[in-house]
């Protein structure tokens, strides 16, 4: 310890550590003390001190004046614990990060401040600082913390508590104030600023946090409980001001904690911006008759609150949350209260929960706000949009099969031996490929894929993997079929507030036809899908809860296309075509584990999708010295059209609120790009590798594959 006499200028830059035990006694202890009067006072050094009383009391001080101090600095940690084990509860743990007997001019505090009480069979105290005279200017720009725990014994904690007269006190830091005990007849006494002299004049704001938190026995009586984020009793006329947070927490229902808590000969005239935040555990929202005691603001016999025209912010614990439920403000226990609030502002950023007066006439005394579901941005419908995902990824893959269908293909192989032009069952790709030489009329094929979907205008983006493998061949001289099936694993990456990810499970199946009268082509194919979507995100006033959902989704798509062939070597390959999608699925609800009452529901209508189709493909075929087809390289593009409506349109409600429609349009006309080549390996094997891109005005998405094929 440090024991110093009354001096000018004081400063520790070095630590201190004290502890002191008590076997059978009391115990005092402190890390710095000073006895008189002192001028500046900075500490730059750690400190720490212990107490541990057995039958006795403890009383450990971080920093004790005895005196006056002029300017009382700290720049580093202070923690001061008290324990006391006693057979009765005749003794306290008492725990001060600063004590100040005397007056302060200016205390400032930069870093963290602990001050943790504990008591067995007794009272544990615990102050944060604590100021018994006067205070011209007290700023917190670190944390202030004051633990009290007591096991069958009563609590007391305080973060910051002037007990004279003060000038202006600020909150810019955070207080943390938490009290524990396991005695249902216990006092708890809890605040986060108090100030209890004759302070007219004075400013007190906050623009940091305040928490309050109290952890007792469910049964506890709630009238032995007392806590407030801002405490005032008898300070005559002061201002607040509080645009900060005040954050309340109590295991016991019905506790008596408010956000503002005046006393006494007080008039408190409320300044510039006030917060509060609802719905905190413990408190629940009162009505007109009743829960009087759980209004945020209080204002006891001979005080005055004047309103003063300040703006309301609201803000809310997400966890208890209640829609259509008004929250009334304030409990007027036979004092006064002057004026009206002014505007009404949200303390949160979930543009989908509206909170507004409850009567838009009573903003006074008797003034209530509530809280509804209006869904207005993009995360409202963001649980859906990857619905969209699964649409595209098996267009993508379906119509990339489609056009290189191993089996289908359009072409026709020109046969050198006889010039004839014959069916070619198993060539190797489709409208933009060219068959491959060979005696072998049927064939089954691999084809590893992957899929980026970019889709910033529907707030996602995407990474889909997986494969298909296909079986056909040659029905007739001009007719050849083939059947797929394939998976694909997406993985989602959303980028709009709410949204956080969803995987889903993509399985896909069809079936491709094709008809060649040379030079003409006609092509059917037809493909379904199924998708389970497994989706998390955020919802809450400041996305703060985890919400999650799980649906199924499914469609199916057919095309209808005609070609026409020109040129030998090389060859250039017109089509034009139509294609109907329809998609569906399923209604679902989100699931807030921590406030069901947050639950969304989502029914999408089912989509109908005409397209006009046309495109153009390019194929050119390399021989060997066997005047034998080893490769073939294409491209082309393709354009479509949506014919109607290509919106995705859902209802979407929570339990008890009005139903809403959401709608977002997707670009109507995609241009698609492909490209690749094929080699033959052998007599029985193909190799191709191909590329694709879709450019929509709501998303782009690129597809890759390869292709391995044998032929038999």
């Amino acid at each position: 310890m440090s024991n110093i006499l009354g001096q000018g200028h004081l400063e520790n830059n070095g630590n201190v550590t004290v502890s002191a035990i008590a076997t059978n006694g009391s115990v005092e202890a402190y890390g710095i003390y000073i006895e008189g009067d002192v001028d500046n006072l900075a500490n730059n050094g750690e400190i720490k001190v212990s107490g541990d009383a057995t039958n006795g009391t403890a009383n450990i001080y971080g920093i004790g004046i005895i005196g006056d101090v002029g300017n009382l600095t700290n720049n580093n940690t202070i923690i001061a614990k008290a324990s006391v084990t006693n057979s009765a509860m005749v003794d306290t743990a008492v725990a001060y990060g600063i004590y100040i007997e005397g007056d302060a001019d200016n205390l400032t505090n930069n870093e963290d401040i602990i001050a943790n009480a504990t008591a067995i069979n007794d009272v544990a105290e615990a102050y944060g600082i604590y100021v018994e005279g006067d205070v011209d200017d007290l700023i917190n720009s670190g944390n202030v913390k004051a633990i009290s725990n007591a096991i069958n014994g009563s609590v007391k904690a305080y973060g910051i508590q002037v007990e004279g007269v003060l000038e202006k006190i600020s909150n810019d830091g955070n207080i943390n104030v938490y009290v524990k005990t396991d005695f249902s007849n216990a006092t708890i006494e809890t605040y986060g600023l108090k100030v209890a002299g004759n302070s007219t004049g004075a400013e007190i704001i906050n623009i940091g946090t305040i928490s309050i938190n109290i952890e007792a026995p469910e049964n506890a009586n709630s009238t032995n409980i007392k806590g407030a984020g801002i405490y005032l009793k008898d300070v005559g006329n002061v201002y607040v001001s509080n645009p900060g947070e005040i954050k309340l927490e109590s295991t016991v229902n019905g506790t008596a904690l408010r956000t503002l808590w005046i006393e006494g000969t007080s008039n408190v005239i409320l300044k510039d911006n006030f917060a509060i935040t609802f719905g905190t555990p413990g408190i629940d929202p009162s009505n007109e008759t009743s829960n009087f005691n759980q209004r945020p603001i209080y204002v006891g016999s001979k005080a005055t609150l004047n309103l003063n025209n300040v703006t309301l912010i609201v803000r809310m614990d997400s966890r208890n949350l209640k829609y259509e439920t008004p929250y009334y403000l304030i409990e007027n226990d036979n004092g006064t209260v002057n004026g009206e609030w002014g505007n009404l502002t949200k303390g949160y950023t979930n543009p989908d929960i509206k909170v507004t007066w409850y009567n838009e006439t009573e903003k006074g005394e008797n003034s209530a706000i509530i809280f509804s579901y209006v869904p207005v941005s993009k995360g409202s419908i963001a649980p859906l949009t990857g619905f969209v995902n699964s649409i595209i990824t098996h267009f993508e893959i379906s119509n990339f099969i489609y056009n290189f269908s191993p089996i289908s293909s359009p072409i026709f192989f020109i046969s050198k031996k006889e010039r004839e032009p014959i069916m070619f069952a198993s060539s190797a790709i489709s409208d933009t490929g060219f068959s491959l030489y060979t005696s072998y009329n049927k064939s089954m094929w691999l084809m590893p894929l992957y899929t980026r979907v970019d889709a910033d205008e529907l707030g996602f983006d995407s990474d889909n993997y997986g494969f298909a493998i296909g079986l056909g061949g040659k029905l007739s001289d001009k007719l050849s079929a083939d059947i797929f099936g394939g998976y694909l694993r997406g993985d989602l990456d959303y980028s709009i507030p709410g949204s956080d990810s969803e995987y889903q499970d993509v399985f896909i199946g069809g079936l491709n036809m094709i008809y060649v009268p040379y030079p003409y082509y006609f092509k059917v194919s037809i493909s379904g899908y199924y998708a389970y979507h497994d989706y998390e995100g955020f919802t809450g006033l400041n996305y703060d809860l985890k919400e999650t959902a799980d649906y199924d989704s499914k469609g199916c798509e057919g095309e209808v296309t005609v070609g026409y062939f020109f040129g030998k070597q090389w060859y250039l390959i017109p089509k034009i075509g139509v294609s109907y999608a329809y998609h569906r699925t399923d209604s679902f609800w989100t699931k807030v584990s921590a406030n069901p009452s947050l639950n969304r529901y989502y029914k999408a209508d089912d989509i109908n999708i005409f397209k006009g189709l046309a495109g153009l493909s390019i194929v050119g075929n390399f021989e060997n010295k066997e005047k034998n087809t080893k490769t073939s390289i294409y491209g082309s593009i393709r354009v479509e059209q949506v014919f109607g409506d290509n919106d995705l349109s859902i209802i979407n409600y929570v339990p008890g609120q009005p139903k809403y429609r959401l709608e977002k349009s997707i670009s109507d006309t995609t241009v698609i790009l492909q490209a690749g080549f094929n080699y033959k390996i052998g007599k029985r094997w193909d190799f191709g590798i191909s590329v694709r891109g879709d450019f929509n005005g709501d998303y782009s998405a690129y597809t890759g594959k390869l292709m391995l094929r044998y032929n038999f």
